[in-house]
């Protein structure tokens, strides 16, 4: 048997310049696909408006996140190799949130969150801030995970704390917090005008510049701890 051993290299500054200029041209084009329907009443515009409508599912936006939160999650898996290696007794954390951020990405490709908003939303008969329901259940898996992450948080290098904490800020304002503010207001006024659109844009763009944070601060722990990601194959010679 021999082994055949592949190491993967990433240059931080390189990948976190492109994906700030994806987001930024997404963002762009975001706001051509609203001026095409709200400024010249194109609600299609052949595919184009969807196809980059922030607000949408199952478009490249969608996909794009998708992808960044998967990303994010090798990485944390990649860090809790090192951390297991090293005897830490944070390895375990490092893992969890490997696989809550997998989750995450699924959960942005396929909107699952979204489906609990009728059931809960008709239970409880829910409107105004709660109109978007399933910020019960967020809130509820925020707090949980905040009190089993807080010694964890506070046992992280400085930079890296501060970076991850900004990030989770900037992410959950926009997952959490706009979501409300989007709840009220469409609740009041519905979705159909350009007001609820910025707004929706203003989250997924908070939830997307929160990823790139905590992108750019994991690699920046990687590199630090001198950590690199190889993929071992075994095969016969």
């Amino acid at each position: 048997m021999n082994n055949a051993r592949f190491s993967i290299t990433i240059e931080r500054t390189r990948v976190v310049t492109i994906l700030v200029c994806v987001v930024s041209v997404l963002a762009l084009l975001n706001g051509l696909g609203l001026y095409l329907t709200f400024g010249l009443g194109y609600q299609y515009a052949k595919g184009f408006v969807p196809l980059f409508n922030l607000d949408n599912e199952s478009n490249v936006p969608t996909y794009f996140s998708a992808m960044m939160l998967f990303a994010a999650s090798f990485l944390f898996y990649w860090a809790s190799r090192y951390e297991i290696s090293t005897g830490s007794k944070f390895s375990r954390h490092w893992t969890l949130l490997s696989f809550i951020f997998l989750l995450l990405s699924l959960d942005e490709a396929a909107s699952i969150h979204e489906k609990f908003i009728g059931p809960l939303r008709e239970s409880f008969d829910l409107s105004g801030p709660l109109y978007f329901s399933w910020v019960l259940v967020g809130f509820a898996v925020v707090a949980i995970i905040a009190i089993y992450y807080y010694r964890f948080v506070l046992n992280l290098p400085g930079s890296i704390r501060t970076g991850m904490v900004l990030a989770g800020v900037i992410y959950l304002s926009g997952v959490l917090g706009l979501e409300l503010i989007d709840g009220n207001y469409v609740s009041l006024y519905g979705d159909g005008n350009l007001t609820y659109q910025l707004l929706t844009s203003c989250e997924e763009l908070l939830e997307m510049t929160g990823v790139v944070i905590l992108i750019n601060v994991l690699l920046k722990h990687l590199h630090a701890n001198r950590v690199r990601a190889e993929m071992i194959f075994d095969g016969k010679q």
